[in-house]
């Protein structure tokens, strides 16, 4: 989706992604007619069942950046995690790739120095790095040309597929960290698989990390979307550690997280589902940045979507809705201050949410087994105008 201009898909031409298909690029012409600069949105969704590989994938689509945190992914036993790094430009990328585990950081050879030559798509197993670590924390930098970073997780249990999804980047280092979106799902089931062989990882779970030498003194507030009463507590973490809080006894439905802490952190979260075969599946969702203005939304089939919108100021915000198509109707609503509000959307559609001071803004895909989501990203400064005075 567009705001102006024409919007062009083409394919990176070289890529080592196991799959052997490569990143799809989205770019935009400026449109000289139009006022301020035209915006663009995309994302992906994915529904496989394919022997060990079986669930629900969903990603956006993102700008290359020269600083990226991934929060989410597994090397221990079943989990398989693939790191991906795509130089969609015409320069090369120089990487470095900084993990951090339950243990502290990871000292792995190979991760200074990485080449990723332009128009080009790189793929590695994290355990090559760091094998065996339940709770990985990511940081990918680059000088020269911009990277899109993500992982992949695919989980099998013995002879069992149990889900995939995609970790995409997670807001950066922040004192005040939303994670909005977050789907609980078939609580009961889950309930009675905690602890069984295989299944440690079943559970939801909130997975944080403080950058530095400073401990964090934090507040976790968790608010069922519809819900002004947040369930709050304090926690303590450790600098250069990855912490993971369990949420225990939530019931069906969605929450927003948000993190308050003394100094920055990253965060992501977890959870779960078992569809009606028994079949599982999971979902890793990122941290959200704060959108300003307007946010394109597009929205894939594969499993019910829903809009999260979060206010994160202290007054009352009203929004516009407004779906692409010349017979969709316009809309507005109304999020109160520090409170989430949840839009069920159409499959296969594109939505312009405008005319709002900050939000932060995910897309969940929720139903029949299947579960994952994604969060919305802000212009970057890649997507800015330049002027060149003579």
């Amino acid at each position: 989706m567009a705001s102006g201009g024409t919007a062009d898909l083409s394919a990176i031409q070289n890529t080592e992604e196991p799959s052997g298909h490569s990143a799809a690029v989205l770019t935009l012409s400026p449109d000289d007619g139009a006022d301020g600069t035209p915006l663009l949105a995309g994302s992906q969704v994915q529904k496989l069942s394919s022997g060990d590989v079986a669930g629900l994938a969903a990603g956006e689509c993102v700008e290359p950046r020269a600083e990226t945190w991934l929060v989410g992914g597994s090397t221990a036993t079943g989990r398989t995690t693939l790191l991906t790094l795509a130089n969609p430009g015409a320069v090369a990328a120089t990487v470095s790739i900084a993990i951090y585990s339950e243990n502290g950081p990871v000292d792995a050879p190979g991760t200074d120095g990485i080449i990723v030559q332009p128009n080009t798509e790189v793929a590695y197993s994290l355990a090559g790095f760091a094998p065996d670590i339940s709770s990985p924390v990511v940081h990918v930098t680059s000088v020269g040309g911009g990277i899109v970073a993500g992982l992949q997780q695919t989980t099998v249990r013995t002879l069992e597929a149990g889900g995939i999804d995609l970790a995409g980047p997670a807001a950066a280092p922040s004192t005040e960290v939303v994670i909005p979106g977050m789907v609980i799902s078939a609580h009961d089931e889950i309930d009675a698989l905690v602890g069984a062989p295989g299944f440690q990882d079943i559970e939801a779970v909130l997975r944080m990390f403080v950058p530095g030498t400073e401990t964090a003194k934090t507040t976790i507030s968790v608010t069922a979307d519809g819900d002004e009463a947040p369930i709050s507590v304090e926690f303590d973490l450790q600098p250069g550690v990855v912490s993971e809080f369990p949420f225990e006894h939530f019931e069906d439905g969605s929450y927003t997280v948000t993190i308050t802490s003394s100094v920055p952190l990253v965060a992501g979260a977890r959870a779960s589902t078992v569809g009606p075969s028994g079949a599982s599946d999971f979902a890793w969702f990122e941290s959200a940045p704060r959108m300003r203005g307007q946010a394109l939304v597009t929205v894939g089939a594969g499993a019910d979507a829903f809009l999260h919108l979060y206010n994160d100021t202290d007054t009352a915000v009203t929004a516009s809705l407004t779906p692409e198509g010349d017979d969709a109707t316009d809309a507005t609503v109304t999020i109160p201050a520090r409170s989430p509000v949840v839009v069920p959307l159409d499959a296969s559609s594109s939505l312009r949410v405008s005319d709002f001071a900050s939000l932060r803004v995910a897309v969940s895909y929720a139903g029949g087994g299947l579960l994952s989501g994604y969060t919305l990203s802000p212009t970057g400064p890649a997507a800015e105008a330049i002027t060149v005075y003579p």
